[in-house]
């Protein structure tokens, strides 16, 4: 957190859910307002064995674990983009439609981003 002198404080124990110390590192980290709530929320994507990680913002900068709420696989590429700029956020991913890579990738656009 911003100590509002130039310096910081690691608070990351306290505001964000602990993963264990053996989970995939996370490649990439997404915020983005899940809920609409003008909350930014994190949605990251860890290496390997595991789909998204989802962490909700209560407004006071802590966060909680969420579901896989788009069910994001294994290895499964995503983001957060707005596709027809209608002013919402849209979630797509991708994935390979078979394991040795002869099929073509399967694509999804999420319209409902955000719905409550």
């Amino acid at each position: 957190m911003n100590n509002g002198d130039t310096t910081f404080t690691d608070e990351t124990s306290t505001r964000l859910p602990q993963l264990e110390n053996n989970d995939p590192w996370i490649i990439w980290i997404n915020l983005v307002d899940l809920n609409l709530d003008d909350h930014l929320d994190i949605v990251a994507s860890p290496m390997g064995d595991k789909g998204g990680l989802f962490f909700l913002n209560d407004g006071n900068g802590f966060f909680e674990s969420q579901d896989n709420i788009f069910n994001i696989g294994i290895d499964n590429l995503f983001t957060f983009l707005d596709v027809n700029q209608d002013g919402l956020i849209d979630f797509f991913w991708s994935y390979p439609a078979c394991d040795d890579g002869t099929c073509p990738e399967v694509h999804f656009i999420v319209r409902s981003l955000g719905c409550k």
